[in-house]
């Protein structure tokens, strides 16, 4: 925060779980999170692409500890429904997380200024082959 200018971080967030690749990693993880929570470096904790499983597990820890969990940020839209269909979204309302979509317009898929004929440039464009 201070290398920012700013007391306090308004959101600090712990971007993918490493639990299927690092599990050792994770503890310590979470604790960082933790700690800066508890000295007041953020202000809310929140995540980025957890599932439903790892999402009750930091959860469990979290509230251990007494820090709250803010926001669970996945990529969301009319297109990709995926946080409907694994039960993320439903874990998120059970455990009262704000739910909150990256990509909601699908890499530009659903802004209507994209065609296969005029498809984004670099990797984006390979959304609209075979369409």
């Amino acid at each position: 925060a201070k290398r920012l200018g700013r007391e306090q971080i308004d959101l600090g967030q712990l971007h993918w779980s490493t639990g299927n690749y690092q599990p050792l990693q994770e503890g310590a993880l979470w604790a960082g999170i933790a700690d800066a929570y508890d000295e007041g470096v953020i202000g809310a904790v929140g995540l980025s692409n957890y599932g439903p499983k790892q999402l009750r597990k930091i959860h469990k820890y979290m509230t251990a500890r007494g820090v709250p969990i803010s926001t669970l940020q996945v990529q969301y839209s009319l297109l990709s429904r995926f946080p409907e269909l694994n039960g993320t979204k439903e874990t998120c309302d059970e455990l009262g997380i704000k739910l909150i979509a990256y990509s909601p317009l699908a890499l530009g898929l659903l802004t209507g200024k994209y065609s296969v004929s005029n498809p984004p440039p670099g990797l984006r464009g390979n959304a609209y082959k075979g369409v």
